[in-house]
Parts: structure tokens; sequence; C-alpha cells
């Protein structure tokens, strides 16, 4: 029973790691305008979130071995909370920078402890439950456009500052004190919907930390990873060789798949000139396939060898 309470907290935490990472995108354009920059001019937050996570991957699997792993993955999960409580309220593009990057960090703990906890709760019966886990991630992701979507419905998408779409008539060009009361008001309107869907999914990752920190107050992680690390397996034939072949698989996998369902919204609403909702759609579509593929892959994973489904 313990053990599938582990994977539901765990399936539960990568539905926030999910929402966190693909709410990015359908309120980019909003980090621009909050940060007074253009869309084109602020790519490098991206950059500055994978370094992070990059960094937080590694240094995960180096606290995962010295600390217990539910404090680990909820002092993480607190860490992401903090980070996007934080984000509307960035209004210099290296802050931003700098909270994504610690954001990512986060994130990155939270995606490789979660992933090594599974495997030790589960050993070798763990490919659905691993695949279950992606699965969760794949469902926050599907969400996050349609919560933010809710969150910024009533913007208008021209009153973001974006490249290229300057062109003004003399007269409205001539500021009024009603014109200037009404852009007022809808900068307003902006940052409340703006901080609202941040502040949802921290808030849901809060809560889930919460199990965590039940789990870690219960004390059974220390024994659980004392039993496994007693436990080691036989190395592959060609270990070394298959870490580096997974290593390049995944760079350019996990590469495409993030950096498309982040910009897939903006491309569609400012380039293709979709309205918003329809480009929330084609967000919402491109991570719900994801997550439908990632479903089958659960049982799948249950009869196939993983080579086979690579």
């Amino acid at each position: 029973a313990l053990r599938w309470c582990i994977s539901g907290a765990l399936c539960a935490a990568f539905l926030g790691l999910g929402m966190s990472i693909a709410v990015l995108g359908p309120t980019f354009q909003n980090l621009a305008a909050n940060v007074h920059r253009n869309v084109t001019d602020i790519y490098y937050i991206f950059v500055g979130r994978s370094l992070g996570y990059l960094g937080g991957s590694v240094l995960g699997g180096v606290l995962f071995d010295s600390m217990n792993a539910h404090l680990l993955l909820a002092l993480s999960m607190f860490g992401t909370t903090v980070g996007l409580y934080g984000i509307p309220w960035c209004k210099k593009s290296l802050l931003l920078t700098g909270l994504m990057s610690v954001i990512g960090a986060s994130m990155g703990i939270l995606d490789t402890g979660g992933n090594i906890l599974a495997l030790n709760t589960w050993g070798a019966e763990a490919g659905p439950h691993m695949q279950a886990l992606h699965f969760s991630f794949a469902v926050g992701a599907f969400v996050a456009p349609i919560l933010a979507k809710m969150a910024l419905g009533g913007s208008e998408p021209k009153d973001l500052p974006v490249a290229g779409k300057t062109n003004q008539s003399g007269p409205s060009a001539v500021p009024t004190a009603s014109a200037a009361s009404a852009a007022a008001a809808l900068k307003h309107q902006l940052g409340a919907d703006f901080l609202w869907s941040y502040v949802v999914i921290g808030t849901y990752l809060l809560v889930v930390s919460l199990f965590f920190f039940i789990l870690y107050s219960k004390g059974s992680s220390a024994r659980d990873k004392s039993k496994a690390s007693l436990q080691k397996g036989p190395f592959a034939r060609y270990h070394y060789a298959l870490i580096f072949l997974l290593f390049v698989f995944f760079f350019c996998y996990v590469g495409a798949e993030v950096t498309y369902g982040s910009y897939i919204f903006t491309y569609a609403k400012v380039f293709a000139e979709m309205k918003e909702n329809e480009a929330a759609a084609l967000n919402s579509v491109f991570w719900g396939v994801f997550a439908a593929c990632r479903g089958v892959a659960i049982f799948c994973a249950a009869c196939l060898y993983p080579g086979t489904m690579i």
C-alpha cells in the first residue's frame, strides 16, 4: 500500500511539473510585456531555464545519495512554488532569467529524484510506473494552456508588445485622458490574470509537497534507500556506450519536445495570426496527443522491451 501511495504522490508531482513547464508558452507574451520587451528579445529565458534544469538534474542525482528522497522532492517542489509566485513580479529581464534558472534547477531535481524514487520503490516492476509518471507530466502540460487561456481570455493580442505591429494613424497616436485610464485598467487586468495562472500552479505544487513532507515524517524512505543500495544489479554489457546513446537521444528528443511546446502558442498567435483561443487549442492538441501516446506506453511497458519501444 505504501508503494502505491508513493507512486500516487509522484504522479501528482509530475502533473505539477508538466504544468510548470508548459505554462511558459501561453504566457510568453505577458512575460515580455511585464519586462517591457518584445517576444523576440527575451528568448534567453528559455536558455536560462534549460541551464538550470540541466544543473538541477545533475545536482539531484548527487543529493539523492546523501539525503532523504521524500524531503528532497518536497523541498524541490517548495522551491518551484516560490519561483512561480515570484515570476509575475519580475520587472527586469535579467531578474526573470535568473528566477527561471532557479525554477529550472528545482524542476530538474524533481525530475531526476522522482524517476530514481520510482525505480527504488518498484525495482524490476518499475516500467509501467515510470510511464505513469511521464503520462502525468504530459497531462499537466495539456492542462496548462487551458488554464492559461482561462486566466488570459480577456486580453487583447495587439495590446502586447510584439515587434512589427506598431503602425498607427496620426489621430489615434494622441493620448486622451479616457484612453490613458483605459490603458491603465487593461494593464491592471492583464497583471491580475497573469498572476492568477502562476499562483494556481504554484499552490497546487505546494499542496503536493505537503504529502512528501508527510512521507518524510513517516521515515520510510531511509529504509527503502538502504535496501535499494544493497541490491545493486549487474551492469549492461555496453554500459557506457548505452549511457552515451541515451544522452544523445534525450538531448535531441526532450530539447525538441520542450522547445516546440513552449513556442507553438506564440508562433500561432503572433506569426500565424491565430486567435488566442485557437492558439491555446493548438498548444493543447500537441500536449494532448503527447499525453495519449504516453498513456498507451504504460500498457506497452508491461509487455515490451524498452529497447523495442525506443
